[in-house]
């Protein structure tokens, strides 16, 4: 049997976690919370070979070229600590949302946007903030829904207005980054943002 060998090294932003879990597992946090993860790929080619030695040189070389990355200064999971972590992340019930919690989402979104319109950033940062914990906190449930899930994605981009408008270029971008996470497939309303948000979220 004939084995191609071939190591993939990935980002995976789902993974970002806060530096105190990073330093309590050994790995340096990236200024974006984002570490590599190598992942060892096989794919399978003729019929003659020894499959057992194809696999253990396939870790031989993810496990170098993770030393790599850590040499060259990269945060890189290892591979002990992703099972772990894909395991308690895996396993954890689905959150759960209200329709009160719903309710109340809409009525801080709306809060925020009459306080932008009024320039009170500070007041929509407020009820922004509030906002995104409860979508931060059942994202599957709000993006269930294509309507809803636009709902999400434009509330969250409010918060990048006021921080354009503040000019806080640094959270705007890093707000933007987080938008995008949370709702990953779809685009912003055409007429609720100003040219500065839409270019930032293309831009992440």
């Amino acid at each position: 049997m004939h084995w191609s060998i071939c190591v993939l090294a990935a980002v995976l932003a789902a993974f970002k976690t806060p530096s105190a879990h990073a330093q309590s597992d050994g790995v340096r946090e990236s200024s974006d919370g984002v570490r590599w993860l190598v992942v060892p790929a096989v794919v399978r080619g003729g019929s003659d070979g020894d499959e057992s030695v194809g696999v253990e040189r396939l870790h031989t070389a993810a496990e170098a070229l993770r030393q790599e990355l850590v040499m060259r200064g990269r945060p890189v999971w290892r591979a002990d600590r992703v099972s772990e972590r894909f395991e308690v992340q895996g396993s954890a019930p689905a959150p759960t949302i209200s329709q009160s919690d719903i309710d109340l989402w809409v009525e801080r979104s709306r809060a925020a946007v009459r306080y932008l319109a009024r320039a009170d950033y500070k007041a929509a940062r407020r009820e922004l903030k509030a906002a995104q914990r409860l979508a931060d906190r059942a994202a599957a449930e709000l993006n269930r829904e294509a309507a809803r899930a636009q709902q999400v994605l434009d509330t969250c981009l409010f918060m990048v207005r006021a921080y354009v408008e503040t000019k806080n270029d640094v959270e705007a971008r890093k707000q933007a980054r987080e938008c995008r996470r949370l709702v990953p497939r779809v685009e912003p309303s055409a007429f609720r943002h100003t040219p500065e948000v839409r270019e930032l979220l293309a831009e992440v």
